[in-house]
């Protein structure tokens, strides 16, 4: 994987429309009817621009995306956001308010759908924790949105994700990312 460059959307501005396109192939059309990102998914790509990180390969070919936001976190678990929404809320109004980020939380990390499955999804998550790092911020935290919890809308989540594989690990492909 070390064929492929990782940067940012402050930092190669020419790359949005890319990344756009990358983010837009790969969600279910009900991710696209939510009031919270038709509000503010503007401010990734405007005030937000340096926490979303995406990779290239041959030809600058986008090939994943991160979208990450910075926000106030204390560190306690019953303090942590409620879901990725309640994270860019928190964020964007952390920002307006001028206050200082102590922890980055992923948005949505998402792979171009012709090379999902190669490992590209790890090396996503690896540069939201350098993004991190890089800010100054000692945190990452994630809201995981299960990849295909869509394909099963009869399955309530609490069941769905006490699926697993024969090994143990969890069913969907994205919580197993996690979970290894």
């Amino acid at each position: 994987m070390n064929h492929y460059h990782y940067t940012t959307y402050a930092r190669r501005p020419d790359l949005m429309e890319a990344a756009r396109r990358v983010n837009g192939s790969v969600w279910p059309e009900f991710m696209f009817h939510d009031a919270v990102a038709d509000r503010l998914w503007d401010r990734l790509e405007g005030t937000l621009a340096d926490y979303q990180t995406l990779w290239f390969g041959e030809n600058e070919r986008v090939v994943a995306v991160g979208n990450t936001v910075p926000l106030v976190w204390d560190g306690a678990l019953d303090q942590l956001p409620i879901g990725w929404d309640d994270a860019f809320e928190r964020a964007v109004n952390d920002y307006d308010a001028g206050r200082e980020p102590t922890t980055l939380c992923a948005i949505q990390a998402t792979v171009d759908r012709s090379l999902q499955g190669n490992g590209l999804s790890r090396m996503v998550l690896r540069g939201m924790r350098q993004r991190a790092a890089e800010a100054g911020l000692p945190t990452l935290i994630a809201p995981v949105r299960p990849t295909l919890k869509s394909q099963y809308p009869l399955t309530p989540m609490e069941r769905y994700m006490l699926w697993t594989q024969p090994d143990g690990s969890p069913f969907d492909p994205w919580l197993r990312t996690h979970w290894r």
